[in-house]
């Protein structure tokens, strides 16, 4: 299965140190601090191998910081968004 980084994901250099870098995902809230080798891997998924790179690519993975290629990733925020601006569950005020 290839694999992309999710376009939600952003990272932030030397944070909280040098050679660290804060990972964020802006759609789900997720958070990691990683170091030089990881990022390698989540900056090329694909060309990622050995080194612990699968267990990286594994969490990376359950934390949405890549998604498969094939993941159309503004549909299922559309969808998202669009179930919950039009839910009648929850009552607006206008």
């Amino acid at each position: 299965m290839t694999m992309k980084i999710s376009q939600f994901t952003i990272s932030v250099p030397n944070f909280p140190k040098a050679g660290k870098y804060l990972v964020y995902n802006t759609r789900n809230r997720a958070t990691a601090i990683i170091g030089e080798r990881a990022k390698a891997v989540l900056d090329n998924p694909d060309d990622s191998v050995g080194d612990g790179a699968e267990k990286y690519m594994n969490t990376f993975e359950e934390l949405g910081f890549v998604v498969d290629d094939s993941t159309d990733e503004m549909a299922e925020f559309k969808d998202w968004y669009d179930k919950a601006r039009y839910s009648k569950s929850v009552m607006r005020a206008t």
